[in-house]
């Protein structure tokens, strides 16, 4: 974790290069989320994974940024909140493909977890229908409703040689971009 606040501020550094110098104050707030997103990104990949490497990789491509972060190690293991007891491993059963499971969910908001290929899941967040003000501890997925609620797209994949790949893109105005 001694690294957290150098990847922090060097994804601000870069992303000051891409923003208009005179609109960089006016964009201030998308920098600090920007700057929290990558400290979310690489805590979980130093807490979560045994690897003695985390491999950043950032890019901008038209107005997204883009972030993976990769690691070797255990997968992420899907465990639905909506499906007691059950939890589903890598490669995953071609029985959960195309499926939608809520991994993270509280009195206001949940995020669900599509299952793309046995390789493949996306995450988003969804508002909750019916809500009632009763007090539910934070479950274990935060982290998931913080990346759906500043990122457009929120993604894991693993690799068949044991890479793990969580790979966020956030959206940029066009208007505040070089």
């Amino acid at each position: 974790m001694k690294f957290i606040h150098l990847v922090g501020d060097a994804l601000v550094s870069y992303l000051k290069l891409k923003i208009i110098p005179d609109k960089i104050s006016e964009y201030d707030e998308l920098l600090q989320s920007s700057k929290l997103l990558m400290y979310e990104l690489y805590s979980n990949a130093v807490r979560h994974s045994p690897s003695k490497r985390v491999e950043v990789k950032v890019q901008f491509t038209l107005n997204f940024l883009s972030i993976d972060i990769e690691t070797r190690g255990p997968e992420f293991i899907i465990t639905p909140k909506n499906l007691a007891d059950t939890s589903y491993h890598f490669p995953y059963p071609e029985s959960i493909l195309g499926s939608n499971f809520v991994v993270y969910h509280d009195s206001e908001e949940m995020v669900h977890c599509h299952v793309h290929s046995d390789s493949c899941l996306e995450f988003s967040r969804h508002p909750v229908q019916n809500t009632n003000d009763q007090d539910i501890e934070v479950p274990e997925h935060f982290g998931l409703l913080f990346l759906t609620t500043i990122c457009n797209d929120v993604k894991y994949f693993r690799t068949k040689a044991g890479l793990n790949i969580f790979s966020v893109k956030k959206h940029f105005p066009q208007e505040a971009l070089n």
